[in-house]
């Protein structure tokens, strides 16, 4: 069985179609789609989607793009609703906004070892998944924004990355133990995003 994990199937495009795309689908052994919002109103078409075909499952956001547009009282009280949906089961991506593709791509391929799945250096848009293949991160050719928040990494061994990353001439902060029970450290990437690398402890 195979799942295609990141569709926008409420795009204009599918909308006389989508049936058949359904069909099509089927018939190449795809029996799952992911449709993901990228915005409210895209979210909304997603989740309707998702209970009208039972082949098919939502997942809810903003992306950052978007971001500024999203700030309505109504919306984000509708946001807070969908945590009784049941078709709305994890998060399946997170997309950063990257201005050297090149770089990015080899930090994220080559240093923490991520796999692409999609695009490329040249790429604009380019995707990776972890060793457990169930987490996506894309990276996305545009102006970085990098205030943000952060991602974290599970590793291994908090201490024997931290030891690599600095090998590799990196200079990641020192590794501590959190009250939360988990080790780690922080690092940026190539545009600055901050990112942690933990293990529970």
């Amino acid at each position: 069985m195979l799942i295609d994990t990141h569709a926008h199937l409420d795009f204009p495009e599918f909308a006389e179609d989508l049936d058949h795309v359904l069909v099509r689908a089927k018939q190449a052994s795809v029996e799952r789609i992911i449709t993901i919002g990228t915005t409210l109103q895209s979210s909304r078409k997603a989740i309707q989607l998702a209970e009208r075909y039972p082949q098919i499952y939502a997942s809810v956001g903003i992306h950052p793009n978007s971001a500024s547009q999203e700030r309505d009282n109504d919306g984000w009280t509708y946001w807070h609703s969908l945590g009784g949906t049941s078709m709305v089961e994890k998060i399946s991506a997170v997309t950063l906004r990257v201005a050297n593709m090149r770089a990015s791509v080899r930090f994220y391929k080559d240093v923490l070892g991520l796999e692409i799945i999609h695009g490329s250096e040249s790429s604009y848009f380019t995707s990776f998944r972890t060793k457990d293949g169930d987490t996506i991160l894309n990276l996305e050719h545009g102006d970085a924004s990098i205030r943000w928040g952060r991602l974290i990494f599970h590793v291994s061994d908090v201490d024997r990355f931290w030891a690599y990353l600095m090998e590799k001439g990196f200079h990641p902060d020192s590794p501590q133990d959190a009250s939360w029970g988990e080790r780690y450290f922080h690092l940026p990437d190539p545009d600055g995003h901050e990112l942690s690398f933990a293990r529970p402890i």
